[in-house]
């Protein structure tokens, strides 16, 4: 018997994923127990949930999703590649899978290499030396130093940082992104990887309704889950509520098959990719 939605289910070609490293499906090894190698052979059996969906769908997967992405750059790529697509159309209908990231992450490009990286000034502090001298050669090429470097993140942290307009300026970002992918006929589904930034009025204090209403939003919140809509801590409050255990159980959260039910270490596992495709599946 065929399903009735799945009847009216637009026919997608291909699914983009995009988003930080909860989309890249960072820290899952591969079944040797080793890391996932671009220039190698199983390169593209990663699990991800993109991956994931696309299997669901029996269509190709594009993955544009990058380790530590800022919401700038996760918008800024997915721009590029729907411009890029618009030349050759490659793809005509693609399903785009969004996981938005942390609001204090900045982007910038190196003016030499004109390569992007992302900086997480909120966490400077938790740093080493390796990785300030690392990240500090990609900013400056090693023209300034780690302690200005420093400095200088801090400083915005503290006096150009501010939550309530950043959230702002995000949602009126997201919801110019949601007119100008279904102009470009891109189908897309939105969720909140590690922050939910896309509050209501009552946490802006803007008098803005929240914009969840207009777009085509994935919450994780159901008569059971009434946490932060994020799925960082929903996969956290899976772990509680339905396993009986907790995230501090790192046995439970092992990165080699077979993976942890919830997380390979910090990041979803690929059974919490699958759920999450499955999710986005329902919803189509």
């Amino acid at each position: 018997m065929i399903d009735q939605k799945s009847k009216h289910m637009k026919k997608y070609d291909v699914v983009v994923g995009v988003g930080c490293s909860y989309m890249n499906g960072d820290a899952i090894m591969s079944k040797d127990g080793g890391s996932w190698n671009p220039h190698k052979e199983g390169w593209e059996t990663k699990p991800r949930p993109a991956k994931s969906l696309a299997k669901l769908l029996n269509i190709e997967e594009v993955n544009i999703a990058n380790t530590g992405a800022s919401n700038e750059r996760i918008i800024r790529q997915l721009y590029e590649w729907v411009e890029s697509n618009n030349k050759v159309k490659t793809y005509e209908n693609p399903l785009i899978l969004i996981g938005l990231s942390g609001l204090a992450r900045y982007s910038y490009q190196n003016e030499d290499t004109k390569l992007f990286y992302d900086l997480h000034t909120a966490s400077i502090n938790q740093y080493d030396n390796s990785g300030l001298e690392n990240l500090n050669k990609k900013i400056t090429n090693g023209n300034g130093t780690t302690k200005e470097l420093k400095d200088w993140a801090n400083y915005y942290i503290r006096y150009f940082f501010n939550t309530e307009f950043q959230s702002k300026k995000l949602q009126q970002n997201i919801v110019m992104l949601h007119y100008y992918l279904k102009s470009n006929g891109c189908d897309y589904r939105i969720h909140n990887s590690i922050e939910d930034n896309l509050k209501s009025d009552d946490y802006l204090n803007t008098g803005i309704p929240s914009i969840k209403g207009k777009i085509n939003f994935i919450s994780f919140r159901d008569k059971d889950y009434k946490g932060p809509d994020e799925w960082r801590s929903y996969l956290m409050w899976q772990m509680e509520h339905v396993d009986g255990s907790y995230y501090e159980n790192k046995e439970l959260r092992s990165n080699k098959p077979p993976y942890g039910l919830r997380f390979c270490d910090g990041h979803p596992s690929p059974n919490a990719g699958k759920e999450l495709a499955e999710r986005i599946l329902k919803d189509l």
